[in-house]
């Protein structure tokens, strides 16, 4: 190892030095747009995290729709959305659950098929307030009032 790149590591302190940076120097060939790109899928199988999306990528690729963290998202926007649909209709003396039939397709909607662009505006919310699945909650609760929800409607989101 060169006695420069020890040197610049271990002079974290005079500026912000990432595990990236050392990966890049001891890698010759990935630039240092290619490692921070998160979109980039062909990066070498010894960077990855774990054998699972490094060596036997191939075979795990088909689960990646439901075990990454996109997939995650999906499956907890759609919890929210059936418990908001079932607080609606099965406890009709819960303040909010009288619901339009507008926000009822939007929950359904929701449901059954989160869109594609829920990932990323739920991660956006998560930068700001630092919270997985109130990000969840916060985005469900945009989505049923941009379809027509009263805030007592809201409130039935992650009820319990």
């Amino acid at each position: 190892m060169a006695r420069g790149k020890l040197d610049r590591a271990a002079g974290a302190a005079c500026g912000r030095v990432t595990v990236w940076d050392i990966i890049i120097d001891f890698s010759p060939g990935l630039s240092a747009q290619r490692m921070h790109d998160p979109l980039q899928n062909d990066l070498p199988a010894v960077l990855a995290l774990s054998p699972v999306d490094g060596r036997y990528r191939a075979a795990t690729e088909p689960l990646r729709e439901l075990l990454s963290e996109a997939g995650l998202i999906r499956e907890r926007i759609r919890v929210e959305a059936a418990w908001f649909e079932y607080l609606a209709s099965a406890v009709p003396q819960l303040p909010g659950a009288r619901i339009t039939a507008a926000v009822r397709e939007r929950a359904r909607r929701l449901r059954e098929a989160p869109a594609d662009s829920c990932a990323p505006a739920v991660k956006a919310i998560e930068a700001r307030i630092n919270h997985d699945v109130k990000a969840v909650e916060y985005y469900v609760r945009g989505e049923l009032a941009a379809a027509g929800a009263d805030p007592a409607n809201l409130e039935l989101v992650h009820f319990g």
